[in-house]
């Protein structure tokens, strides 16, 4: 992801599972429509 887009990303650790989050704002290509916010997770199994 280029960095120009400034995501926000954030990561919650648990003790079976990480959840990491990552939300940015998608300008528009278009000037007369609004700009969107995009965020996704991702779980995966937490390492020892």
């Amino acid at each position: 992801m280029s960095g120009w887009l400034d995501p926000s990303v954030s990561a919650a650790e648990g003790a079976d599972l990480t959840t990491a989050t990552v939300t940015l704002q998608v300008p528009a290509v278009i000037p007369i429509l609004p700009s969107v916010t995009v965020e996704r997770h991702a779980t995966m199994p937490t390492d020892d």
